[in-house]
């Protein structure tokens, strides 16, 4: 669920996620809560061209480090998918390089999926256009 788009600086921030809780006290003991979320948020830059390496930041909860943070970028991106464990002050970013082959803005998906040691789960989403690179020339053009 995409909750807000706010432009801060030349960047575009995607705020998804949130937090369910449902509760199971098994009959005896201690509730158990089930489907924690973390609430995720994906920082892009507002400008994509094709032939740029970039940075993407993933922002949320910072109280359950280690993550496991899988990136799948859609097709817009090299690497496409990058799996990572983060450390726990780390920045939770990875860097790509942008592609579009085409002379035409591409859009892409990016899917953003985390876990943490403790089981919490979150998944951020953001369409982002991918400009095609000025400086290489069409394929017929060639």
């Amino acid at each position: 669920m995409i909750c807000r788009i706010a432009p801060i600086q030349g960047l575009a921030v995607i705020l998804a996620g949130g937090l369910a809780v449902g509760c199971n006290t098994h009959g005896i003991g201690e509730p158990q809560y089930h489907n924690e979320q973390h609430s995720v948020s994906i920082l892009a830059p507002s400008e994509l061209v094709a032939g740029q390496e970039v940075t993407f930041r993933l922002y949320g909860d910072r109280y359950d480090n280690p993550l496991y943070v899988s990136w799948d970028f859609g097709g817009g991106a090299l690497p496409n998918l990058i799996v990572e464990q983060s450390a726990d002050k780390s920045e939770n970013s990875v860097t790509v390089l942008l592609i579009n082959d085409t002379t035409e803005p591409v859009q892409y998906l990016l899917n953003v999926d985390v876990r943490s040691d403790e089981g919490k789960e979150g998944t951020g989403v953001l369409r982002y256009t991918v400009q095609p690179d000025p400086n290489t020339p069409p394929a017929g053009d060639q």
